[in-house]
């Protein structure tokens, strides 16, 4: 018999006779990194080192791991602050990738006083990942779920406590930044915990928008819920926006700026993560659609010697570096800004047509 069969059968009869391998008992989180140019060096050795961290000191920090077993994680630098994308907007979020921002250098303090810590501002976002993972961590319309994601940044923050009181930093959070406005912080939120103030049960998230609806610009869409999930132009219910970061200058350098997108009065993004595009001199992937109906908040912020000029065709067109609009019609947001101290005057900014709003 030729040794190729030879070897075939043997295979065939060892895998008839093999004892199924046992499975594992424990699947750890998978963390994958998406790298940028702004990178810090130690990105990814400072989040492997809070990791570890957190399974020494066990408790709270290594139960919020342990609920990530099997979870694949995408982590990429958000600088100044963290976030936690949500995963699957309007529907179960249970098993799906999780999209995590974070600045392994965070510091400062918070207006609250408490200190800005990087592993802590981390174990809130694997709080919020851990949730999203196990399908408990609202995802409904944030308009309509208030209480809700009221009750997961607390939840959140107490996570985020807990890593402060290992470390013995003080104070402790007392407050969390609600979308501009401050969210006091419950008893319960902060370490050591205390029998007399338990964590409450969660309130309850709604899936389904109540918002008043708006008709469709093309003749054939039916009228939607400002709730829908845009995921392509050319969507009934949606309305398509065109546009990015557009900067001038002289010859020798180039303006920098970002561009924040918030859908709805707490941030409901669209699943687009990040929700930020930053420090950029052209973002033309911005190209997004909006549900009908939906309050959308555009924030432009200069970068480094760059200042905000104006918003071009669109939307935003003659508002303040803060810009709100009710998406009714395709139309643009296009950021523009300018160097603050050109070195070879004049500079020019480009010219953007936005052909969907005249």
């Amino acid at each position: 018999m030729p040794c190729g069969r030879l070897f075939l059968l043997l295979l065939s009869i060892c895998t008839l006779f093999a004892v199924p391998a046992a499975a594992p008992a424990h699947a750890e989180p998978t963390f994958v990194f998406l790298r940028g140019f702004q990178d810090p060096q130690n990105f990814e050795a400072r989040l492997q080192g809070c990791v570890s961290q957190f399974k020494a000191a066990g408790g709270l920090s290594a139960n919020i791991l342990k609920q990530l077993d099997g979870a694949e994680v995408v982590v990429y630098y958000q600088k100044g602050g963290a976030d936690t994308a949500n995963p699957n907007p309007g529907g179960d979020s249970t098993g799906h990738i999780l999209y995590l921002g974070w600045d392994s250098n965070l510091s400062g303090f918070y207006p609250d006083k408490a200190p800005k810590n990087p592993c802590a501002a981390l174990l809130h976002e694997l709080e919020h990942a851990a949730r999203y993972f196990l399908g408990k961590e609202c995802t409904g319309p944030a308009d309509n779920n208030t209480a809700a994601y009221q009750y997961d940044e607390k939840l959140g923050s107490r996570a985020e406590n807990f890593w402060l009181y290992k470390l013995r930093l003080t104070p402790q959070r007392t407050s969390y930044d609600f979308y501009g406005k401050p969210l006091p912080l419950d008893r319960w939120t902060r370490f050591p915990a205390s029998p007399s103030f338990p964590v409450p049960a969660p309130p309850p998230c709604s899936r389904v928008c109540t918002q008043a609806l708006a008709l469709s610009s093309r003749p054939a869409a039916p009228a939607l819920p400002a709730c829908t999930r845009c995921i392509r132009f050319n969507q009934n219910g949606c309305a398509d926006f065109r546009g990015g970061i557009y900067s001038g200058g002289d010859h020798r350098r180039v303006a920098i700026g970002s561009l924040r997108i918030i859908v709805g009065d707490l941030g409901y993004c669209q699943g687009r993560s990040p929700c930020e595009f930053k420090n950029c001199y052209v973002c033309p992937h911005l190209d997004t659609a909006f549900p009908l109906g939906a309050t959308v908040t555009a924030i432009a912020t200069p970068g480094q010697d760059s200042r905000f000029a104006r918003w071009g065709a669109g939307a935003c067109k003659g508002q303040g570096q803060t810009c709100t609009f009710t998406a009714k019609k395709d139309s643009c947001i296009s950021a523009q800004f300018l160097l603050i101290n050109p070195t070879a005057p004049p500079q020019s900014l480009p010219t953007v047509a936005c052909p969907e709003d005249p």
